[in-house]
This record gives C-alpha cells, structure tokens and sequence, in this order.
C-alpha cells in the first residue's frame, strides 16, 4: 500500500468494507500511529458504546472491544445457522 496514492489506498480500504478512524478524535492529525481501519460493524458497537475517546489508548481499547464482540457476534449467527 505504500506505493499506492492517497486516494489509492483510500478505495482499497474502503472496497475492502473498512472505514479510518483518528485514534485521537483529531481529524488533522494524519499521523500515521494516529490513523486505524476498523469494519464498518466494528465503527457501529464503538459508536453504541460510546468506545470513541480523544485518548489514543482508550481508543485501542474500544476497538479490540468491538472486535471481541463483533467475532462473538458473528461466531454465535454461525452456530445458530449451521
């Protein structure tokens, strides 16, 4: 992804059903470490749990909880549909 434009990796993220967050809530700060592509379902849990923070760490640690319940979510629809 490196050697791909901007807007490049933009669609690739995005076709890919990613969407970027700012760790820190700054949407100026393009910081690579600032920067995270997370699911659309994973963005979704983060908003209804209020997992969003102007705190990067608080921020990584909402995301790995959206993760764990968006794969418990999905894990429980694949049992339950065979």
């Amino acid at each position: 992804l490196h050697l791909l434009s901007r807007r490049q990796r933009q669609m690739c993220i995005r076709d890919r059903g990613y969407v970027v967050i700012f760790k820190d809530g700054d949407k100026r700060n393009f910081a690579l470490d600032n920067l995270a592509a997370i699911t659309k379902k994973e963005r979704l849990d983060m908003n209804r749990h209020d997992l969003f923070s102007n705190d990067p760490q608080a921020t990584e640690t909402g995301i790995l909880l959206a993760r764990l319940r968006t794969t418990i979510h999905q894990k429980e629809k694949e049992i339950q549909h065979g």
